[in-house]
C-alpha cells in the first residue's frame, strides 16, 4: 500500500501564507490566528477578490501556494524549535 501524506491543515500556517482550501480549490490568505472569545484559536482568512473576512476551522486542509525562493515553515523542519522551522526552497 503507498504511503500517503497527511494534507496540511490551517493551524500549520504562518500568517500571511496564500493558499488553496482543498475542498473547494479557492485562493486564500491567512490574515490573522488570535485566541477565539470561545477558547482555542481563530483563523481569519480572506478570499481571493473578496472585499470580508472570513474565519476557517483549524483542521481545514489546504495546500499553500509557493513561489521559487520563499521561506516555507513547516512542522517537520527543525522540531526542536517548536515544531515549525523554515527553508529556503
Amino acid at each position: 500500500m503507498p504511503s500517503e501524506k497527511k494534507p496540511l491543515t490551517v493551524r500549520w500556517l504562518p500568517v500571511g501564507t496564500r493558499f488553496y482550501l482543498l475542498r473547494t480549490m479557492e485562493k486564500f490568505t491567512l490574515i490573522w490566528r488570535g485566541p477565539s472569545a470561545l477558547g482555542g484559536y481563530k483563523y481569519i482568512v480572506k478570499r481571493d477578490g473578496a472585499t470580508s473576512h472570513t474565519s476557517l476551522h483549524h483542521s481545514c486542509h489546504v495546500k499553500p501556494i509557493i513561489r521559487v525562493g520563499e521561506i516555507v515553515c513547516t512542522p517537520t523542519t527543525n522540531a526542536a524549535a517548536g515544531g515549525l522551522g523554515q527553508r529556503t526552497i
